[in-house]
């Protein structure tokens, strides 16, 4: 019998979630130094002792070599577990690296455009109307053609489609922070492809 579960199962998600904290992280290394320490400091008198006790009425070697066995099928099982997490990580990360580099291209995008519709926004706000038609007219520019160009800009579109990139954005840094595919925005996962 295996001092660890031989059914202990990888669970991508309590990565992701311990690699976002870094208390959980300090613990869990914590953890592993504690059990390195005690280690190192067992005895062999402790060692003998504990085998007698797992072993009772079976000789002091017979008891040794059942303990060794014991830990040595322990430490396989942790080794089998440990390489099928790290099978399973790397399959998340495969899976996941496309959809990770699109919201990045998508994030530099968004911030290019936003910073674009401010520029819009600010030229467009320094220039009077009644300036902007004279500029027009002078340009030979007359009639309808004239109104279309010449009305008064209205931001508020431009402004509406920025907090919506800002929105996304946001919610797109949370993907790429925690690599968690809930939180990407709604339709992106259908654009994936």
């Amino acid at each position: 019998m295996s001092l660890f579960p031989q059914d202990l199962a990888c669970n991508p998600d309590l990565h992701r979630e311990l690699f976002q904290d870094r208390t959980a992280i300090r613990l869990a290394d914590r953890c592993a130094r504690d059990i390195e320490r005690f280690a190192r400091r067992l005895n062999h008198g402790t060692i003998a002792a504990l085998a007698q006790h797992r072993a009772p009425g079976a000789s002091l070697p017979d008891a040794l070599r059942q303990m060794a066995d014991a830990i040595n099928s322990a430490t396989m099982d942790l080794a089998r577990f440990q390489a099928a997490t790290a099978a399973t990580l790397k399959a998340d990360s495969d899976r996941l690296a496309p959809l990770v580099s699109k919201a990045t291209r998508r994030v530099l995008a968004a911030a290019k455009r936003t910073e674009d519709i401010g520029r819009i926004i600010r030229m467009a706000a320094g220039s009077p109307p009644e300036l902007k038609r004279a500029k027009l007219r002078a340009a030979g520019v007359t009639g309808a053609d004239l109104d279309a160009l010449a009305k008064p800009f209205d931001p508020v579109p431009l402004e509406a489609e920025s907090a919506a990139l800002v929105a996304e954005v946001a919610r797109l840094e949370d993907f790429l922070r925690t690599r968690d595919d809930s939180l990407l925005p709604a339709g992106f996962l259908a654009d994936h492809g």
